[in-house]
């Protein structure tokens, strides 16, 4: 009886959905559409990950860890899709499933137009982009499956991170969290 029920329910769920699915196609572009589709195919895919994902499988990673993430569509403003993401959790054990990062973003040669707080410039570090800035304002926890493994060609095999900020860097970070989270007035 209740498998049933719970057939019946999952077949109108499916029915309500793919009329939602075909409202799209009289509102959205294209390219908003072929997003929409490659986010479905991509989340299908996490979903079948997800039974065989064992995290005890991926090194260790610590703060300061620059990795690069597969952020995937998002909403609004939200940065998403494949970059570099700096670790910001000091004790990640390994059977931890997810991990709290920062993504990095880019700008041109200019850089930001205004350097708005939560804005850490990391550009001189030689792993990243000369224009690259840790956005703390996005801060994440994410799953480990997005964790996109980068290929080392000197040691002929993938390897989860790319590099490491610089103490001096992460202070910058640690000093910038604590302007966005702490009330700096309260010090005074």
């Amino acid at each position: 009886m209740y498998i049933q029920q719970l057939n019946q329910q999952i077949k109108q769920y499916i029915v309500s959905f793919w009329k939602k699915v075909r409202d799209l196609f009289n509102v959205y572009n294209e390219k908003q559409l072929l997003s929409f589709f490659k986010w479905l195919d991509q989340f299908v895919k996490y979903l079948i990950k997800e039974n065989s994902f064992d995290p005890k499988r991926i090194p260790r990673l610590k703060k300061g860890d620059i990795i690069w993430v597969a952020f995937g569509h998002n909403v609004g403003s939200e940065l998403g899709g494949p970059r570099p993401a700096i670790v910001l959790e000091f004790e990640n054990h390994k059977k931890d499933k997810n991990i709290i990062v920062a993504p990095v973003r880019s700008y041109n040669s200019n850089g930001p137009k205004k350097l708005f707080p939560g804005l850490v410039y990391v550009g001189d570090n030689e792993f990243l982009s000369n224009n690259s800035y840790v956005d703390l304002k996005h801060i994440r926890a994410i799953s480990k499956m997005r964790i996109i493994p980068q290929y080392n060609k000197s040691k002929n095999k993938p390897q989860r991170t790319i590099g490491r900020l610089t103490n001096e860097q992460l202070d910058k970070i640690d000093e910038e969290l604590m302007k966005i989270f702490l009330n700096p007035k309260l010090d005074k």
